[in-house]
């Protein structure tokens, strides 16, 4: 069965979301039994397409309104589908969903890849305005009546997110719910050499955009702990975002200049993870941890905080620590206990090594043709 695949998201973002879509666009583009056709809203590119994909910039927009006519400017992703003839329309984060669901077409299996605990699924986000309940309340009650045209399929990257759909979709919805893992490219990431903890300055490192979620303020606190602990270290903050400049005035208040560097996006991340020791995560909430999988293949123990969705991917005292609260004195304990004990240090670094592997994305694009096949078979 010949499988034409149309993905479609906002942009590519430097974000966990669009590094999935593109890594799962490179294997497919590779196939023999599928083509793909990568279709972006803006033209906002941190990632770079490779020549061998091929994509298109979509103009078309869906603006949903409560208090006027709800406007639907399809034209040029109509044309777009009507030129690719999909048999499959795989979409990622809410904006795409909202603009292709505007287009039912025949024959198609429409699929949602669930990247986060999407808010406008539930009606319970009791912390935002009774303007935004009211509108997420609209977004809602339209997007899961297009649902039900498209007998909508349903990708869940997480066990905490296939329980967060379970408890926000409409029962009719839940048979329709494909448990699969994220995956990355295992061997871009693997360091075949084996690790041991630095007997001199502790190599610590971070990866992630510079958003409050993600929550690297607890990371100065962590440094600020360990300097007491008259600690020699440094810790590498690879990522940018609009917490930035917040950031670099802690860094500085707090004296830590030159002990905590935040090096911005940068091309290479196996370098500066195959340079560490020990991975920090501190985000507040993680739907999954692609950063955390990355790490573990370079051989790179993780102290995370409990984020919900890296639940499945954290085996604490094994590849790493999973840590209940925001508190930096429970990190610093876990990063003190691997740097003086070496030797399980070195298990846990080859267990985390070996766990990673299985998250390998060749494995994943097996299981994802498995999946496009049966929604096929379905229509």
């Amino acid at each position: 069965m010949d499988i034409r695949v149309l993905h479609i998201i906002p942009s590519l973002n430097k974000g966990g979301a669009e590094r999935i879509t593109l890594d799962i666009c490179k294997r497919l583009a590779l196939r023999s039994d599928c083509e793909v056709l990568l279709v972006l809203m803006r033209d906002d590119r941190s990632y770079e397409i490779p020549t061998y994909i091929p994509y298109k910039i979509t103009s078309s927009r869906v603006k949903l309104s409560v208090w006027k006519k709800n406007r639907y400017h399809l034209t040029d992703l109509n044309q777009i589908i009507n030129t690719f003839q999909p048999t499959i329309i795989h979409s990622h984060l809410f904006e795409a969903e909202l603009l292709s669901r505007g287009l039912i077409k025949k024959g198609v299996a429409y699929i949602t890849h669930v990247h986060d605990n999407i808010s406008q699924f539930s009606p319970f986000q009791t912390h935002a305005s009774l303007k935004r309940k009211i509108s997420d309340y609209y977004e809602r009650f339209w997007i899961f009546r297009r649902y039900a045209k498209a007998k909508n399929q349903f990708i869940s990257i997480s066990s905490d997110t296939t329980h967060y759909l379970q408890q926000v979709l409409p029962s009719a919805f839940l048979p329709s719910i494909f448990p699969l893992s994220n995956a990355i490219d295992y061997y871009r990431f693997y360091s075949c050499q084996s690790r041991c903890i630095s007997k001199g300055k502790l190599r610590l490192i971070s990866v992630g955009s510079l958003v409050p979620k993600k929550n690297q303020q607890l990371l100065i606190e962590i440094a600020s702990l360990l300097r007491t602990h008259e600690i020699d270290f440094e810790l590498l903050i690879l990522g940018d975002g609009p917490e930035r400049a917040h950031l670099e005035e802690e860094i500085a208040v707090q004296g830590l200049t030159g002990l905590v560097q935040l090096l911005g996006n940068v091309n290479d991340v196996p370098f500066y993870l195959h340079q560490a020791d020990v991975f920090l995560h501190t985000a507040i909430y993680e739907p999954f941890g692609l950063v955390l999988l990355e790490a573990m293949a370079a051989g790179l123990p993780v102290v995370s905080l409990d984020g919900g969705g890296n639940r499945d991917i954290l085996v604490d005292g094994k590849n790493g620590f999973l840590i209940p609260s925001n508190d930096p004195h429970l990190f610093v304990e876990k990063i003190l206990h691997l740097s003086t004990h070496p030797n399980q240090y070195a298990i846990m670094s080859d267990f985390a090594q070996h766990f990673s592997k299985q998250y390998e994305i060749s494995t994943y694009i097996d299981q994802l043709i498995e999946f496009y096949q049966n929604c096929l078979a379905k229509k």
